[in-house]
């Protein structure tokens, strides 16, 4: 609320922002995959490994 308002033509977000939003979310679907290659050959079921993501997924976000 300290900053002024966007000019009408400015972008939500600019380059920077978007390059973030990528990486960020190129290391998390990377990290799923290492993973999921990492408890599969384990034994772990299916339904273990996709609980395990699904939690993972969120720890990221929320991190």
């Amino acid at each position: 609320m300290n900053r002024p308002p966007r000019k009408t033509g400015q972008h939500v977000m600019d380059a920077f922002a978007v390059w973030r939003v990528a990486f960020v979310g190129s290391m998390i679907a990377i990290a799923a995959f290492i993973l999921e290659a990492w408890l599969a050959p384990r034994g772990h079921s299916a339904e273990f490994i996709r609980t395990v993501l699904l939690q993972m997924l969120v720890t990221a976000q929320w991190v």
